[in-house]
């Protein structure tokens, strides 16, 4: 997903996958903590990311990954809340993946690219594609390729879409292809740190994971090589975790557990309801909430699914911003902005809910203005687009 800023992306990912909504929850747990750990669930997300630097100038990065199909089945958990879940971490684009058909959402940096994996075909996303401002460009070992007005890639074959914003564009699509195939370095074979942490997690329900420089960038544990927000359902229960991993088993010695429990799950426990233990040059904190509770919550704040389009006249020094694909979307959701803020028309001053087909017409000289940003949501997730015919 294109142009986030750090603190809005890491507020869309505590909203849309539960890391932080639970947090800033007044209730507390009422049955005796577990663990999210799900180590005897082989990682078969791994073969989905490719080594950092195959794709950009990083060796480490934020991995996310919902199992959809497992939440989907659970008797606690709504068709639409499954359905949010999955878009959490899917592309911000409508590709006419039919609902229910999503197994497996995995997703690559902060919103920058992922995969989706499930039972669809291939031709229910070429179909859509074209009628919503993309265009073929080419085929790539067996994936069908497609780029957005933004600059955005997805490619597709049956039951596997792999998307990118506009940030990372072919590059990564075709090296996350290629780590799929075996014919391009994977992330856990280049990083011992973060093979040693997904070793350790395994392969839970729902997970944020971050590993090597990428670990902690601030606060009490910067020397953490690892670290993991995790859920696991579990019967009528929904177990997280968070997860240091350290380099030695000393270094995990020396963190204080009372700091650590008391500024780690916050309000949503109690502290008679979490346990904090330590295994190794691991330390972890684990907590038990309701699986309805944890469904409903958890899927707060994700961000509705549209493909939006932009029209530049450069004669007429004119963008049209176009919903093109998806879903409704409040019009009050929805800002327009450049480098001096927001334009002077918004689609809330001719809408009350924006819809395919809908659209709005502003000055926009990009000479002066940067790029013209789109951006949807709300203080519990926002997510932007970013057109910028300089680049």
């Amino acid at each position: 997903m294109p142009d986030l800023s750090r603190r809005k992306l890491l507020r869309r990912s505590g909203a849309a996958l539960g890391v932080g909504a639970l947090a800033a929850s007044s209730g507390t747990a009422t049955v005796a903590p577990d663990t999210a750990l799900a180590p005897d669930r082989e990682p078969t997300y791994r073969r989905w990311l490719p080594a950092g630097r195959t794709f950009r100038d990083a060796d480490d990065y934020f991995v996310r990954y919902v199992d959809v199909a497992a939440i989907r089945a659970h008797d606690d958990v709504s068709a639409g809340e499954a359905r949010r879940l999955g878009n959490a971490l899917g592309s911000p684009d409508h590709l006419g993946i039919p609902q229910g058909s999503v197994e497996e959402v995995i997703q690559a940096g902060l919103s920058l690219g992922g995969v989706v994996l499930g039972t669809f075909d291939a031709g229910t996303v070429v179909e859509t594609l074209p009628g919503s401002s993309y265009e073929r460009t080419d085929e790539y070992a067996g994936y069908e390729q497609f780029e957005g007005t933004f600059g955005q890639r997805v490619a597709v074959r049956d039951g596997v879409v792999v998307w990118a914003s506009e940030q990372l564009s072919g590059e990564y699509v075709e090296a996350t292809i290629d780590a799929r195939n075996g014919d391009a370095s994977r992330y856990h074979e280049d990083s011992d740190a973060f093979a040693a942490l997904t070793e350790r997690i395994g392969r839970p329900t729902m997970f944020t994971t971050s590993a090597g420089e990428r670990a902690i960038t601030r606060g009490r544990h910067t020397n953490a090589t690892g670290h993991a927000l995790l859920w696991l359902l579990d019967g009528d229960d929904a177990h997280r975790t968070q997860l240091l991993q350290f380099s030695d088993a000393e270094a995990a010695a020396s963190v204080d557990r009372s700091t650590f429990r008391r500024g780690s799950l916050g309000g949503a426990f109690s502290p008679l309801n979490t346990a904090v233990s330590r295994n190794g040059r691991a330390v972890r904190l684990d907590g038990t909430v309701d699986a309805a509770e944890f469904a409903e919550r958890a899927a707060d704040g994700a961000t509705p699914s549209v493909t939006w389009a932009v029209d530049h006249d450069s004669d007429a020094d004119e963008a049209t911003v176009e919903h093109v694909a998806g879903d409704a979307v409040g019009a009050e959701r929805v800002t327009l902005e450049t480098l001096d803020g927001e334009t002077e028309r918004q689609f809330a001053d001719e809408y009350g809910t924006v819809e395919p087909g809908d659209a709005v017409t502003v000055a926009y000289d990009p000479a002066t203005d940067g790029a013209l940003r789109i951006e949807v949501g709300d203080e519990s997730a926002v997510y932007t687009r970013r057109f910028d015919p300089g680049e």
